[in-house]
This record gives C-alpha cells, sequence and structure tokens, in this order.
C-alpha cells in the first residue's frame, strides 16, 4: 500500500538544530496501559544506540532526526502540515530480533494500513545505526498523532520504544517496555 501523499506547500530548511540533553532516553511512566513502568527492561546497549540512531525522515521533506535535539525542519512541517506533534515509528524487527525482511515488509504495512485507519498521514522513514552495526530499519513519520495512539502502536507491534516528538519539537525515546 502506498503512503498518503503529504501536501504541506514549500518547506524552507533552518539551521543547525541545538542540543537539549534532557529528552535522552526518557521513560514515561504512562506509556504501558494499566501498569506503571518504573524502569526499562531494555538493556542499556540498546538504550545508548537507540539513542544514537539517525532518524531520517525520507521525504518530501528528507531531514534528520536526532533524540534530544530540537529540529528546525520539523517545526516547518508541523507548520506546513498544521500539526504540532509527530511519531517516527517501525513495525520491523519487534523486541530489536532480527526478523526476516519478507516479515518486516509485511508487518510495516500492516502499520501503514492502521495510520490510514487512523487518519494519520505520514511519510516514509529509516532509522540508521551511526555505527554501522545495524541495517536501517524501515520507518514511518507520522503527522498529528497523539502520544496515547503511537504509544499503542508501538506496544501492538512489539517495539521496544517509539520516538515522540512533541510541539517543543525535541525528540525523545519513549520505553515501551
Amino acid at each position: 500500500m502506498a503512503a498518503k501523499t503529504v501536501n504541506c506547500g514549500d518547506i524552507l530548511l533552518g539551521s543547525r538544530p541545538q542540543l537539549c540533553s534532557k529528552y535522552i532516553c526518557q521513560l514515561r511512566e504512562d506509556t504501558v496501559p494499566d501498569q506503571k513502568v518504573e524502569f526499562s527492561s531494555v538493556n542499556e546497549e540498546l538504550r545508548e544506540a537507540y539513542g544514537a540512531t539517525n532518524y531520517n525522515v525520507l521525504g518530501p521533506p528528507s531531514f534528520t532526526l536526532r533524540i534530544g535535539v530540537e529540529s528546525l525542519e520539523i517545526a516547518n512541517l508541523y507548520r506546513n502540515c498544521d500539526v504540532s506533534t509527530a511519531a517516527f515509528l517501525t513495525a520491523c524487527n519487534p523486541f530489536s530480533a532480527p526478523t526476516p525482511e519478507h516479515e518486516n515488509e509485511l508487518k510495516q504495512q500492516q502499520l501503514e494500513e492502521r495510520l490510514h485507519e487512523l487518519s494519520v498521514s505520514f511519510l516514509q522513514g529509516m532509522g540508521e545505526d551511526t555505527s554501522g552495526e545495524w541495517a536501517g530499519e524501515p520507518s514511518l513519520l507520522a503527522l498529528g498523532i497523539s502520544r496515547e495512539a503511537a504509544t499503542r502502536l508501538g506496544n501492538d507491534f512489539r517495539q521496544n520504544a517509539i520516538v515522540w516528538i512533541s510541539a517543543d519539537r525535541i525528540p525523545e525515546l519513549i520505553f515501551l517496555r
């Protein structure tokens, strides 16, 4: 199924974003329904890898999101698409377990279908390990999605974490387990 076309006008890309370290690898207490999460069961190596990942939006416009770094590009996208939130989501490699490519493609298609059902527009993306140790992971930037819906999708597709971008334009990791 093809991605929804996002017609948000011409987007002017800004200068280099500024670092805001308080958003690096936050754990939210409200991410697992009916359960208070006090710590993440995701191992430290994976948490660090998620924090160092380049979350590439393939656009248009094309840009990279970094955890804890304000994104002027997402601010422009928000303004032009009249939204104030987004989430960078994937359905690939549940719980970070390597999964055959055909299974990942099927799960990613199911994620696109769920976003269509929610009437959420999205752009294609790719999560890329900066060390080159892991292959890139197909992803989607869901525009205007609520945090609740994004975490529900992350849980439904058995993900360890999602990237949440609120109105402050600073991507943060929300660990789901």
